[in-house]
Parts: structure tokens; sequence; C-alpha cells
């Protein structure tokens, strides 16, 4: 079976050595209650026939050991020895299910980190192919399925081995009952698998579908909210959330009934089949009183086959419906294999510091899903503490270029180096020389000091303070009654666009970067507070190397080299012709507007 081997190259050796442990707990808790059916069957028998105290080795040994040789006191004892018996076994199986849910519960959070840092681990390009979505569903419900896949092989094998042990058992008191009871369960479970496999594979493909645009809606409904409240576009949302979660529950209805039809079926079967074999065997003409002692212990084995069998079909259905979650996750931690080999190569503490040069040489690149290049043959040099401007057309692809400077995405030909060294073969050290300034900045639900220091640990409060000032926010944040405690909400939505936009000026300069990236850092900013923040940047020129992408020419008049991204390439421009060039654009539309 396919997902047996998936399950066991997710599994590392101490999971699975787990797993063993687990499988042992559950046949030896199966075993006592093995031994508690046969028990309850032996006390029906001396009920029965009171002789066998005496003709039957096991119940003489008992007798003999006990004192009990009449039916009263015979009784009184077993019943007593049952009582114990069946408190020592519930205490088992209440600790064999401890160890189970500590396996479960551990693991899980186990799986979920490893799967987390396996996508954090991933490059740029992954993320900008999957959306956030996606991978919180993996993270979260295909995790969650692949332990209820682990919980099920447990239970199924306990089952399987306990059912097994009933045929047995009924074999050795009556083989031909044993036959016509052992056919139908047989015959039964193979139809059920046969017409239900098919129908609970999809029904886990399409919740889990569900289950990711359920989660898209709801992050959309309450990300959007401003824009969504001022067009009164509440319902648009609404009703997709609504269609997300009518596939979820036809998935989950489609499993549901699926999973809980065969418990009537075979309880039917097995009535059926109990009364089916009084009919035949009396039709044989056994001995009523006989007959009735076997009929009795058949009875009480049904208790316990019954249940068996039930639980090995549900289990098979919940390993049925998670076989998309466990392929995603076999999927994704394939990737991590081969990722892990690339990213032991990046690996050291030191930062890749720029001492010369930093050379962009000769670089093609294309989205994977592209219609054509956005580079061809690119070039171009920046030297150490220099401040350079990127410019052009939207689209043009001033953005991508800044990531492939800054180690993001990888290009498909040429060579990003500082001082002569490859960049993306020290892609770890080299993100600690730099600094990023995006021009939508992202804030996460927390203080305004956890979203400058951004992770970094033995925060710096001074520098932190020293960031503010250099970002125009210091007097701001002063002015608050819980200042740098003060939490700034889901994405900085208790703030300004241009506080935000400050804060991830003062995140970016936190760490001292030798290099400097600024992707339209200023574009939310009105142009008094721009200025402000723009004298904090050119404060650093000469003594940080900053490439700056804008828009508006008025925050690279400082720059010392301005260079034109556009028709794949990348040209040196004279910064007098371009700023000429920008007042006759300025002086046209005035011109065309009066």
């Amino acid at each position: 079976m396919g997902i047996l081997k998936k399950v066991n190259h997710i599994l590392n050796r101490k999971q699975k050595i787990g797993f063993i442990v687990n499988v042992f707990w559950a046949l030896i808790a199966a075993l006592f209650e093995l031994v508690g059916v046969s028990a309850l069957v032996s006390l029906v028998n001396v009920m029965l026939d009171a002789t066998v105290i005496e003709t039957n080795k096991y119940y003489r040994m008992f007798a003999d050991i006990f004192n009990a040789h009449d039916l009263k006191s015979f009784m009184i004892s077993f019943s007593a020895f049952l009582i114990i018996f069946y408190v020592v076994k519930n205490l088992l199986l209440m600790l064999r299910l401890k160890i189970q849910m500590d396996y479960t519960y551990t693991n899980k959070k186990l799986l979920a980190l490893r799967l987390m840092k396996c996508y954090l681990d991933q490059d740029y390009l992954f993320h900008v192919e999957h959306a956030p979505t996606e991978l919180q569903r993996n993270v979260e419900k295909d995790v969650g399925n692949f332990l209820v896949v682990i919980s099920a092989l447990i239970t199924a094998l306990v089952e399987i081995f306990t059912f097994a042990c009933m045929i047995v058992y009924l074999a050795m008191t009556d083989i031909i009952t044993t036959l016509i009871l052992g056919g139908i369960f047989g015959v039964a479970f193979a139809v059920i698998l046969k017409i239900y496999r098919k129908h609970q594979v999809q029904a886990g493909a399409d919740s889990r579908e569900a289950y990711k645009d359920m989660v898209k809606w709801i992050n959309q409904s309450f990300g959007g909210i401003k824009e969504l409240k001022v067009l009164n576009r509440e319902n648009f949302f609404l009703h997709n959330f609504s269609d997300a979660y009518d596939k979820s529950n036809r998935a989950a209805l489609k499993f549901s009934l699926l999973s809980h039809y065969p418990r009537y079926v075979t309880e039917m079967l097995m009535i059926g089949g109990l009364l089916t074999t009084i009919i035949v065997r009396m039709s044989m003409g056994v001995d009523a009183k006989t007959f009735a002692t076997t009929l009795s212990a058949f009875a009480v084995a049904a208790m316990r086959i019954l249940p068996a069998f039930n639980r090995i079909s549900e289990q098979m259905s919940n390993i049925l419906y998670s076989k998309a979650s466990v392929i995603a996750v076999y999927e994704d931690f394939e990737q991590v294999e081969g990722l892990a080999t690339v990213k032991s190569q990046s690996t050291g503490n030191k930062a890749l510091v720029l001492n010369n040069e930093l050379l962009v040489d000769n670089i093609d690149f294309k989205y994977p899903e592209g219609d054509k290049p956005i580079f061809k043959g690119a070039s171009f040099s920046i030297k150490k503490n220099q401040s350079i401007a990127l410019i052009g057309e939207s689209g043009s692809g001033k953005t991508t270029m800044a990531d492939i400077m800054l180690g993001l995405l990888r290009p498909d030909k040429g060579t990003v180096t500082v001082d002569g060294v490859d960049i993306f073969e020290n892609e770890d050290a080299w993100h600690r020389s730099v600094g990023y300034i995006p021009q939508m900045i992202y804030l996460i639900d927390d203080t305004i000091r956890a979203n400058i220091a951004f992770g970094s640990e033995d925060i710096d409060e001074d520098r932190i303070w020293s960031v503010l000032k250099d970002a125009q926010l210091d007097g701001f944040v002063k002015s608050l009654s819980k200042g740098l405690d003060t939490v700034v909400g889901d994405r900085g939505v208790k703030l300004s666009g241009g506080q935000r936009q400050r804060i991830g000026i003062a995140r970016a300069l936190y760490n001292r970067p030798a290099v400097l990236f600024l992707d339209e850092a200023t574009s939310a900013l009105d142009s008094e507070t721009e200025n402000a923040v723009m004298e904090s940047i050119n404060y650093l020129q000469g003594k940080t190397t900053l490439v700056i992408i804008a828009h508006r020419l008025s925050t690279i008049r400082n720059c010392d080299c301005i260079y034109e991204v556009g028709g794949g390439a990348v040209r040196l421009r004279d910064k007098k012709s371009v700023f000429e060039e920008e007042s006759k654009k300025l002086k046209n539309v005035a011109e065309s507007d009066s």
C-alpha cells in the first residue's frame, strides 16, 4: 500500500520506535480484552454446567487455589477475581491511551514545526507561487490528518489482531459456526472497501481544497475590511465563504456517512449470521443444551467482534480520507531533503561584508509562469558606500532586480558577487549585511519594540530609540502612553500609513546594514514627512551603500548614479539628462492641463 511507504518515509527513527511501542502496548491491551471476554464465557459455562469445575483442568486449578469446589463459592471467588481483573485491565487501557495520546500530540507539533521550517527555508520564488492559505492548510489540517492516519494504523492493527484472536477462539469452540461468521465478515469487508475506497479518497481531497478556500475567504474578508465596508461588499465575501463551507460540509457529510454505514450493515449481518447458524445447526439435529453453551460463547464474543470489525472499517475510512494529506506532507518533506544540501553551504555566523564592489554580471531571469524574460544579459556594478537609483516604467523589473540582488530570486544565468564572492553560495552571510525597506511594510500584531527588532535577540533599547529618531518617529512613540510597548494591531492597523512606513525604515536600520535597499520606501508618506525621512537616508550617503528604487525623482537627487531598468537591460543614465527629461514631462503636463 503506497500510503504506508509514505508514512515510513515521513517518520524519523525515533518516531518509528514510538509507533512500534504504541503498537506493542495496544496488543497487550487487546490480549487483556480477549482474556476478559473469554473469562465471562467461562463464568457462563459454570452457571450452565457446574460439573465443569471438576472435569475441566483449568476450572479445577482455580478451585484448588481458592478452595472453591462447590458452585456457590466458585461463583463468588471467580466473580471477585473478574472484578479485580477488569479494574486492572481498564487501568492498563487508560495508561495505553495516555501513551498513544502523548505520542500523537507530541509528534503533531514536531511534524508541524518540521513542515513550517520546510516552508520558511524555501526560496522566495516558492512563496510567490504558493498562496499563504495553501501553506496554512498544509501545516494545520494536513499534519492533523497525518496523525489521524498514524492513530488509525495503530488502532486498525490492534483490532485486526483482536478480531483474529476471537476468530481462533471461536474456531476452537465450533469450527462450522466460525467459518460461516468469518465468511460473512470477510465478504462484507471486501465489498465495503471496494465500494467506499474511491469515494473516501475523493472526499478527503475535496475537504482539503474546501478548507483552503475557507481560510482564504476568512483572511481576505478581515484583511480588506476597510475597503469591504466602504464599498458594501460584505455579501460578496460572505457568499464566497458560504460556498467554500458548503463544499467542506459535503465532503465531511460524505465521509461521515461512509464511515458509519458499515456499522449498521455488519450488525445486521452478525445477528442474521447467528440466527442463520441456529437454524442450520438445529436443523442438523444438534443437542439444544450443548449448542446453548456454544451459542453463549458466540454471543459474548460477538460483543467484542462487532465493535472490532466496525473500528477496522472506520479506521480504514480515516486512512483513505486522509490519503491526500499524507501525500501532500510526503511531497513537501521530499523537497526539504533537496533543499538541505543547498542551505548547508550557506550557513555561518559572519556577514558577507562589502569592501569594494557589488557586481551584477550578465543576469538572465524569467519567472516560471512568465511569458517573456525580465532580464537578458543585465550587468552593472556598485562601489562601496555609493548610492544608486533604479528607475523605469512600472513592470520594467526594478523590484525584481532588487530581489535578485538581495538573494531572494536566483537568476537563470549570471552572477551577483560581493568582492568576487557569489551571494547565492553565501545567502545567510549576505543577508546579515543588508537591510530592506519595501513599499508595503509588514507589521506583526505585537509591540513597536518587537516590530523594530523583528525577532532579533538581546534587544538594544538605545539602538531602537536611535533608529526611531533616524526614521523621524521618536516623538510620536514618546507621546504614546505605553511607548515602545504599544501594540500596533494586525499588520499595523492601529497606525497611519506613514507611521507604518517609518517603523519599517527603523527596522531596516536597526541591524546597521552595510547595504540598504529602498523599494519605493517613502511612497506612502506625505511630502513633508518624506523630506524628513529622506534627510535621514541622505545622512547615510557615503557611509552606507544605498540602492533606491523610486518613481518620484525627488527622492534620488542625491544619488551618485542612476540606472534605468527596461527592455531586459539595466543602463547607466546621465543624471542631468534624467532630471531634464522629467522637467520637460512636468512642463508638458502643466501646459496640457491649462
